[in-house]
C-alpha cells in the first residue's frame, strides 16, 4: 500500500517485483517515474489517479499479465515503450487530452484489438503499435501531424482516416491498407489549461522522437 502522503513514485520503484499482482496508487500521486513497474509480470490491474500528467518511459513494459488499466484525462503524454510487451492487454481507452504517444509505446501488445485515438493527439512515435497482430483497424484523426517509422504494422492493420491527412500520406508511403472516412474532419481542440505542456516538455519530447531540425544557431 502506497501512503496518501506520497506525491511521486521514483524510477524503477517496483521494477522486477514478480509477485506484485495489484497495487493502489493514491490520489496524491502526480508523478510516476520511468520503469516503475517494469517486468512486474503478475500485475493484472491498475488505476492511474487523476492529476498524473504523463506516463513515463517503460513504466509497464513487460507486464505480461496486465489486463486492465485506467488512464485519467489529465495524462497528456505516454512515454517510450510504456506498455511494450503487455501481451494480455486487449483494449485501452486513451484520454481526450493526450498529445503524444512515444516510441514503441504499445509495440508487441499482440492481443490489443481496440484503441481509440483522441482528436487531441498530435504525434505517434516510431514503432508505437508495431507487432500488434490483433489490431486490424485504427482510426487516426486529421489532427495527427507526425507518425513515426513503423508506427503501425503493415502486415495486420488498416488505417481509417480523412483525405489528404498525415495518416493517409503515411499509409501510402508505407504500403499500408487504408480507407478514407469523409466524416472525419480536422477539429479545433481546446485543452484544459492546466494540462497544456510547457515549451520545455514539448522540446524534450521532440528531441526524443527525432522531430527537431536545427537550421541555424545565433
Amino acid at each position: 500500500i502506497i501512503p496518501e502522503s506520497v506525491t511521486s513514485i521514483g524510477d524503477r520503484a517496483f521494477s522486477g517485483c514478480e509477485q506484485l499482482s495489484s497495487i493502489t496508487i493514491p490520489e496524491s500521486v502526480t508523478s510516476i517515474g520511468n520503469g516503475v513497474f517494469l517486468d512486474c509480470d503478475q500485475l493484472t490491474n491498475i488505476i492511474i489517479p487523476e492529476g498524473v500528467t504523463s506516463i513515463g518511459h517503460q513504466v509497464f513494459m513487460g507486464c505480461t499479465s496486465l489486463i486492465n488499466i485506467s488512464i485519467p484525462e489529465s495524462v497528456i503524454s505516454i512515454g517510450n515503450q510504456a506498455f511494450n510487451r503487455c501481451s494480455k492487454l486487449t483494449n485501452i481507452t486513451l484520454p481526450n487530452n493526450l498529445i503524444s504517444i512515444g516510441t514503441g509505446a504499445f509495440s508487441y501488445c499482440d492481443r490489443l484489438s481496440s484503441i481509440n485515438i483522441p482528436n487531441s493527439l498530435v504525434s505517434i512515435g516510431v514503432s508505437a503499435f508495431f507487432g500488434c497482430s490483433d489490431l486490424k483497424n485504427i482510426t487516426i484523426p486529421s489532427n495527427v501531424t507526425f507518425i513515426g517509422k513503423d508506427a503501425f504494422d503493415a502486415r495486420y492493420v488498416t488505417i481509417i482516416t480523412s483525405k489528404d491527412s498525415c495518416a493517409e500520406n503515411y499509409a501510402k508511403e508505407n504500403n499500408i491498407s487504408y480507407n478514407i472516412d469523409a466524416n472525419l474532419k480536422q477539429e479545433t481542440i481546446t485543452l484544459i489549461p492546466t494540462l497544456v505542456p510547457t515549451k520545455e516538455e514539448l522540446f524534450e519530447y521532440m528531441i526524443e522522437n527525432n522531430q527537431v531540425t536545427i537550421k541555424g544557431i545565433k
